[in-house]
C-alpha cells in the first residue's frame, strides 16, 4: 500500500489526477491482506473473495489482470529480481490509447467435428500505447 500511495503522490506532483490501478489478481490479493488494515477493509474484502470484482484502493479502480505479470516484464514470469515490475498506476483520461496493429481484419475458417458447418471467424489485433508519460507510475520491485 505504501508503494500505491507513493505512486499516486508522483502523478499527482506532475500534475494528474491517477485513478487506475493494474496488477496481477495474486499481488492484489498480497496487498490487501497483506498491507492493508484489513478491519476497514473486510466489505470489500468479501466482495472480492464472493463474486471476483477487485475493490477500489485508495481511490483507484482496481483491474486484476491475470496476464499482466508476463505481459508487464516481457514474457518472463515474476522472481523477486530488482526492477521487476508489480503493478502501475494511471490516469484513465491520459495515460493510454488503444491502437489498432493492422488494417485489414484476419479471417479463419474454423470448421467444428462434430457438425457438417463452418464458422467465420474474424478478428483486429489491437493493444495499448502510451500517451502521457507523465499520468503513469510503475511499481517495480527493489532488491
Amino acid at each position: 500500500m505504501a508503494n500505491i500511495s507513493s505512486a499516486i503522490e508522483a502523478i499527482l506532483v506532475d500534475g494528474f489526477t491517477p485513478d487506475l490501478l493494474v496488477t496481477s489478481p495474486d499481488k492484489l490479493w498480497d496487498a490487501i491482506v497483506g498491507d492493508y488494515a484489513k478491519y476497514v477493509f473486510y466489505g470489500a474484502l468479501a466482495d472480492f473473495i464472493v463474486s471476483g470484482k477487485a475493490p477500489m484502493l485508495l481511490g483507484l479502480k482496481t483491474l486484476a489482470d491475470p496476464y499482466f505479470e508476463l505481459a508487464i516484464n516481457g514474457g518472463t514470469a515474476w522472481n523477486g529480481t530488482d526492477g521487476e515490475k508489480y503493478g502501475l498506476v494511471a490516469t484513465n483520461a491520459f495515460s493510454y490509447g488503444w491502437a489498432e496493429l493492422q488494417r485489414e481484419p484476419e479471417v479463419e475458417l474454423y470448421r467444428l467435428p462434430t457438425e457438417l458447418s463452418n464458422y467465420v471467424v474474424s478478428h483486429l489485433d489491437g493493444g495499448a500505447v502510451l500517451t502521457v508519460d507523465n499520468s503513469v507510475c510503475v511499481i517495480k520491485h527493489a532488491a
